[in-house]
């Protein structure tokens, strides 16, 4: 494609129409602003400038005041270039315009009629239109867009028919607005002036986005058309986060506010992997299971639901760790269960129960050791030993062997060295082991004689003295024998 083709006086005939010259200048500034300069006695030139003044249109029409807008003309066998076409500059005769019409001839050379009608001519029947003139045809058809300016707004607006799509911006010496919306009813909006800025997104079936920004304030609206809502409020005071209308979830989502500050957070439930806090209150604390986290970052112990045949819905709260503390720095501690039917409580001066208080397996655990002895015992009735004898093996009748042993035992009377001033009466556990080796009863022979190693070289002693009850006994029925006999015989 040439842009400009020379012809000079290679045409048959040649003819020009009237000179158009300007005459006068409009300036416009916005729709309904604009300047004007001049008379319509030639053509008009007319543009756009948003800065325009009455002194500039002026200035502009004493420049170009008289200079030619358009000369017509019509030629007949001009010898043309053959990849001139319509829209290029042509100069003819000496005269520079344009190619508006062409009628070629092909007659051995390339020749043909040219013409720039005038002004009444150029609304032709097929007016040409360059190939940047037919996209831009089909996008005017597709897209529409306007934008004006007035003193007091600038507003730009680009619609699309095919994909009904419109946009708008509209800005104010005080604020900004933009928006998007689509023949169906999705909407996006903007506006952003001195009090902050607002942000909204609006679905086709009723959901929805908002977000706003003020001063000292920030708020995030989601909501569908269902009715659930969340959002999220962000004030110097702290954060706040509602949820509404939301069915509970497996990972224990659900209705309610969430408060955070810099001195608490206030909420419903707390779901978290990881929780590190100084202190903790709280209404419910709820999970399968807890770890107990150590200054390393290590577990030291769990707290758990597990089942319980025992609760009366079937779960309980299990603490496990390898070693447990309870202290109660000023007051006491309680141990209860089912409304304090039973109980255990320990105190400044002692620990009470309420309830029996037993071992789990008979005959397998002490009350007390050889090296921690309660000091005394108080009961409203004796010791209960188990006597059946369907627990026992090895029964024999008669303790004659043992007569020599009773025989030898010292009963004595003392005081305990750990201060106690009241004076006992009883047997030493070292005279009861010398007489047992003196007589040849060993210690597994005799249960009454008790020594325990320390571990250390040193050993505890003590005597059961229940195991002596049976041969007091039958040492006072062979007395009783022998008394009867005597009085037979006096």
């Amino acid at each position: 494609m040439s842009d400009k083709i020379f012809i000079g006086s290679d045409v048959t005939d040649l003819d020009y129409g009237e000179k158009k010259v300007i005459s006068k200048i409009i300036l416009t500034r916005s729709s309904d602003t604009w300047f004007e300069s001049g008379d319509d006695s030639g053509d008009t030139l007319e543009c756009s400038n948003p800065w325009a003044t009455q002194a500039m249109a002026d200035s502009i029409l004493a420049e170009l005041q008289g200079a030619p807008a358009y000369l017509p003309y019509t030629a007949s066998d001009a010898l043309i270039d053959p990849a001139a076409e319509i829209g290029d500059g042509v100069t003819i005769g000496g005269i520079y315009s344009e190619i508006v019409s062409m009628d070629v001839q092909m007659d051995g050379i390339f020749s043909a009629g040219l013409a720039a009608p005038g002004v009444d001519e150029v609304e032709d029947e097929y007016p040409y239109q360059s190939s940047g003139d037919r996209q831009a045809q089909r996008e005017n058809k597709r897209i529409y867009s306007l934008i004006t300016k007035t003193d007091q707004e600038i507003r730009g607006y680009v619609a699309d028919e095919i994909a009904g799509v419109s946009s708008e911006v509209s800005q104010l010496s005080n604020s900004f607005t933009a928006k998007i919306e689509s023949v169906e009813g999705e909407l996006s909006y903007l506006t952003l002036d001195l009090d902050g800025l607002k942000a909204s997104v609006s679905g086709l079936e009723g959901d929805y986005s908002d977000f706003v920004v003020q001063l000292g304030q920030i708020e995030a609206t989601v909501a569908d058309v269902n009715g659930n809502l969340a959002s999220v409020e962000l004030t110097v005071n702290g954060l706040e986060i509602t949820t509404s209308d939301l069915e509970d979830s497996v990972d224990g989502l659900g209705n309610g506010t969430t408060r955070i500050s810099g001195y608490c957070i206030q909420t419903g439930k707390i779901s978290a992997q990881y929780l590190e806090v100084g202190d903790i209150v709280a209404g419910r604390i709820g999970s399968g299971s807890v770890d107990l986290v150590g200054s390393t970052g290590a577990s030291v112990g769990t707290m758990s639901i597990r089942s319980s045949n025992s609760a009366i819905n079937g779960q309980g709260v299990n603490i496990s760790a390898p070693a447990i503390g309870l202290n109660a720095t000023s007051g006491d501690v309680f141990l209860s269960s089912r409304g304090d039917a039973t109980y255990l409580h320990v105190n400044t001066d002692d620990v009470t129960c309420k309830g029996g208080f037993r071992p789990t397996g008979s005959g397998a655990w002490n009350l007390g050791s050889s090296s921690y002895k309660w000091a005394n015992i108080y009961a409203t009735n004796g010791i209960i030993q188990t006597s059946d004898r369907n627990q026992k093996t090895d029964i024999v009748y008669g303790l004659d062997g043992y007569d020599a042993l009773f025989d030898g035992l010292r009963p004595c009377s003392y005081k305990m060295a750990d201060g106690g001033k009241r004076t006992h009466l009883g047997m030493i556990s070292q005279d009861v082991e010398a007489t047992m080796l003196a007589v040849g009863v060993s210690d597994m022979g005799f249960a009454g004689f008790i020594k325990t190693d320390n571990g250390d070289g040193t050993f505890d002693y003590a005597l059961r003295y229940s195991e002596f009850i049976p041969l007091l006994i039958e040492q006072v029925q062979k007395l009783k024998t022998r008394v009867a006999k005597l009085e037979e015989g006096s």
